[in-house]
């Protein structure tokens, strides 16, 4: 199935814009290292790069010391049959950022743009919600 359906019109999913909302998250308590996010123990500043096909669309606002952040932010791309859609989640730090975990969604199928959601689990029991609206 190649088809999304609209109020009950169908049409093909892939060659057609969509808007790529990330809502929100769940990111991980602590680094690869075990450590805390941020100095003293503080939580994360995350935000998030959307990646299409290995270019980067957009990147989310960054939300201060929070373990669950929600953006409702978009990017509207239009999006090939064969797509590989990419989310990493980053911490936002003053020296450099750190990479929280990686969500990879490959091949992109016309089923998850039918639901219209995923939840799209990453590494360390970070999580996001991603929608799509035709």
């Amino acid at each position: 199935m190649n088809e999304a359906c609209i109020d009950s019109l169908c049409q093909a999913a892939f060659g057609r814009i969509w808007t790529i909302i990330v809502v929100d998250g769940d990111m991980p308590s602590n680094n690869d290292s075990g450590e805390a996010w941020d100095a003293f123990g503080g939580a994360p500043d995350p935000f998030v790069e959307i990646q299409l096909n290995g270019s980067v669309l957009a990147t989310t606002s960054e939300k201060q010391d929070t373990f669950s952040p929600a953006w409702n932010e978009s990017v509207d791309a239009n999006i090939p049959a064969g797509s590989s859609l990419v989310f990493r989640a980053w911490d936002s730090d003053v020296s450099s950022n750190d990479l929280m975990f990686t969500c990879t969604i490959d091949p992109l199928l016309a089923a998850y743009l039918d639901a219209r959601a995923i939840d799209c689990p990453g590494g360390g029991g970070g999580r996001l919600r991603i929608h799509f609206s035709p």
